[in-house]
């Protein structure tokens, strides 16, 4: 086990690495091309509606497959070629739409997969999930900073450059893993695995009341996430030119999910996912505030501090309590479906409705709008506790 839990340590670190140095620094390449809020959050609206057609579609596949291994490899081939033909024809508006459309989709996927990946492949790799994805920060962290200081100094063709050679780095690396034992254990599951993942299915999710509860209190906290990130990025843009800045401030933010990854073990043994759902609903209020009423660089770089009691928590809580009230024989699908509402529908709607309301009613006011979202998903995370962890304690 030793052995695969440091397989995935490493691919975490150079998976996050890789999609850090396009994903991490498309905002400031974005405010670079002189783009608006408005066209930036629609840009992103697009390229993140893609991401929710790509987790749920990728889920179905691993489930019928029953492999999250070889669509994964296939995946980062495809992602590969989109952006080297992104760094050829980004100048055009037309094809940079097109383009992201579809880089939104496989990135999506990918992002969800390798969390699920873990997740699945035994209770012992699923309980070391928070010091595995601690690896995927310290990767962000360090390609954050680096390519903050390439970018500044040899333009950005030093991304689009190291790319493609980082990524095939990463596809050496995931073709050497074992895929994940999708093999049912008893019974009724090998019966329902006979069958292909249906729409049936798809309703049986929804109409689990606390799988719907759980995806609507996560689509809260992610569309503030993203605003806080989005505009955190666009208002340091505003104040300087230098990557260098964006480059500090997302090392910040990456290196203080580590701490709570790597000691998630022992947090979650004290505190439970139930606590950390509404611990994070908390401190997004606080980040989002401090965010709101930011007027330098300097502060704006210090609220990354947040994103240890906001992200991290709620990274955390998600795939726990998701992963809970799911099926055996939909547990990928239902990790992927509730991922591409709360993050890339979360991302869509959040992006295109805050670069809009920006442009109107200015940043402070669209925050604040987002911050009162947040109170409602503290109430909603309070009461589903009471509901639930209350009867789980009761019951043991």
């Amino acid at each position: 086990m030793k052995k695969t839990i440091r397989e995935f340590k490493t691919t975490y670190f150079v998976f996050n690495f890789v999609i850090t140095v396009f994903a991490g620094f498309l905002l400031p390449y974005m405010k670079h091309m002189n783009l608006s809020n408005s066209y930036i959050g629609i840009i992103t609206a697009i390229m993140t509606v893609s991401g929710i057609l790509g987790q749920v579609i990728t889920g179905y596949l691993c489930d019928v497959n029953r492999t999250i291994k070889k669509i994964f490899i296939l995946w980062e081939i495809i992602l590969t070629i989109l952006v080297i033909i992104f760094s050829i024809v980004n100048r055009n508006l037309y094809y940079l739409v097109v383009l992201l459309f579809l880089i939104g989709f496989v990135q999506s996927a990918l992002c969800s997969l390798i969390d699920s990946w873990i997740i699945e492949k035994s209770e012992e790799i699923k309980n070391k999930f928070g010091p595995i994805r601690a690896y995927g920060s310290i990767g962000a962290g360090i390609a954050s900073i680096l390519f903050g200081y390439l970018t500044d100094k040899y333009g950005w063709n030093s991304i689009f450059i190291a790319y493609p050679i980082i990524m095939l780095i990463l596809i050496m690396i995931t073709f050497k893993m074992k895929d994940v034992n999708k093999n049912l254990k008893n019974a009724e599951e090998k019966k329902c695995a006979q069958n292909k993942i249906t729409m049936e299915d798809i309703k049986l999710l929804f109409s689990n009341t606390r799988y719907v509860y759980l995806i609507f209190i996560f689509l809260i906290l992610y569309m503030s996430l993203k605003v806080i990130t989005m505009f955190s990025v666009l208002n340091i843009k505003s104040i300087s030119e230098e990557n260098w800045y964006f480059g500090v401030y997302t090392f910040i933010t990456a290196f203080s999910e580590i701490p709570i990854f790597i000691y998630s073990p022992k947090i979650m043994k004290k505190v439970n996912s139930y606590y950390l759902l509404i611990f994070a609903s908390l401190f997004f209020i606080i980040r989002i505030i401090m965010v709101a009423t930011s007027r330098n660089v300097y502060t704006i770089i210090a609220s990354g501090i947040f994103h240890m009691t906001t992200f991290s928590f709620i990274a955390l809580s998600s795939k726990y309590l998701i992963d809970e009230v799911s099926p055996e024989n939909l547990k990928t699908t239902s990790q992927m479906v509730a991922m591409a509402i709360y993050l890339s529908l979360g991302d869509s709607i959040s992006s295109l409705i805050s670069g809009i309301m920006s442009d109107f009613i200015g940043t402070s006011n669209t925050l604040f709008v987002f911050c009162g979202l947040c109170v409602i998903a503290f109430i909603m995370s309070i009461r589903y506790n009471k509901k639930y962890n209350c009867i789980k304690v009761r019951s043991e």
